[in-house]
């Protein structure tokens, strides 16, 4: 990370892609977005961080494994045959709640860390 930081200015690049790793429910690890967030205020950086949630190009591939293991309580999408898929629905509340958990959680994380430096300027919530 701290590599990429330092050739960013020459790309002007300075959007990173932002994780909140839940290895159990409730229990979160912020550390992959303060390494992020830390390396860039090192570097002089201002940071968009992008959030994409449960979903990313409609697939639920960054949904903690507590939540992929338990279907019953995170319910799938479904073809129209009725065949579940590996992707949350939307149209389940408890799927809703724990994006909602987690995203809550990370604001205030960020908030904690970031707020006299203010090198996040901005969080872009993807609505893939």
């Amino acid at each position: 990370m701290a590599e990429a930081h330092r050739h960013a200015p020459q790309y002007r690049s300075d959007t990173g892609l932002l994780g909140a790793d839940e290895p159990e429910e409730g229990r979160f690890d912020f550390s992959v977005t303060d390494s992020m967030i830390l390396s860039a205020r090192k570097n002089d950086l201002k940071v968009v961080l992008l959030w994409f949630g449960s979903w990313k190009n409609s697939m639920s591939c960054y949904a903690p494994m507590w939540v992929k293991k338990d279907s019953k309580r995170f319910p799938r999408a479904r073809k129209t045959d009725g065949t579940p898929v590996e992707i949350l629905t939307p149209f389940s509340n408890e799927n809703c709640e724990a994006d909602c958990r987690v995203f809550r959680a990370l604001m205030k994380h960020i908030r904690k860390l970031d707020e006299v430096s203010r090198t996040v300027i901005m969080i872009q919530v993807e609505n893939e």
